[in-house]
């Protein structure tokens, strides 16, 4: 095959090559590093989201401490604002585990509040009469939310964990795709330089033998002269096939 190929054409083929290579390389790197990149703010989120629910339980525990409808609202605010978060996560995750474990820790923020509205009002009532004792309900319900919460941190960590864990997969795979590339490009220069190398040699060699054969024939050296082989159809079976013209 490579007979029918010029030279120049076959010199261009490294080059070539190794920009195709590059381009390959490029876009791999550039989509596993795309979905890297995801899965790192993914994990970052999950950690917000932990560090919030904590910011939220230490505002319920204020609330309990100092009932009133200012730290009410600090608690709402901060549920809120993790409800939010979740579901502007929800998206951008491509596990469908951890899609369900969003929508759980959302459904369970959720019934967190609810709970909360549930006691809060009786509790800033009782507070501002002077009743610092808790009611019987009252306790049912913060327990309930106790157990409540307990679930919603489990939930948080096992997205956490599996966010992280997707993430190093990711870095892996990009790793390992990239050190394939580079293996094959190795294997494909070295095999397109040791057939363009053998080819060129062999067009060379050929040329020369022909050549020094005609050469010795005109110097009465020898009393008969080969043709050269003027099959190839790059720039040295050009040359030949003038050089058997004259020999003719």
């Amino acid at each position: 095959m490579l007979n029918n190929i010029s030279t120049k054409v076959k010199l261009l083929i490294l080059p070539i090559t190794f920009i195709f290579i590059v381009i390959v390389s490029s876009l791999v790197f550039s989509y596993f590093n795309g979905i890297s990149e995801k899965r790192i703010h993914v994990a970052v989120e999950t950690d917000v989201f932990i560090q919030k629910v904590l910011k939220g339980r230490i505002s319920v525990y204020q609330f309990l401490r100092s009932p009133n409808n200012q730290t009410a609202n600090k608690v709402r605010e901060d549920f809120k604002s993790l409800d939010n978060q979740v579901k502007n996560l929800i998206p951008l995750l491509d596990n469908t585990e951890n899609q369900r474990l969003a929508k759980d820790i959302l459904s369970l923020s959720q019934e967190y509040i609810v709970k909360f509205n549930n006691f809060a009002p009786e509790k800033i009532t009782n507070f501002e009469k002077g009743i610092k004792e808790d009611t019987p309900r009252i306790l049912s319900i913060i327990k309930q939310m106790v157990q409540t919460g307990l679930k919603l941190e489990k939930e948080l960590s096992k997205i956490n964990e599996n966010a992280i864990k997707q993430k190093e997969d990711a870095s892996e795979t990009m790793n390992s795709v990239l050190i394939a590339i580079a293996l094959v490009s190795i294997i494909l220069f070295l095999t397109f330089s040791i057939l363009l190398s053998n080819q060129i040699l062999k067009s060379i060699r050929n040329f020369q033998n022909g050549l020094l054969s005609f050469f010795m024939y005109v110097n009465k050296e020898s009393d008969h002269v080969e043709f050269l082989d003027d099959s190839s159809k790059d720039e040295f079976g050009v040359m030949a096939k003038e050089v058997n013209k004259n020999i003719k």
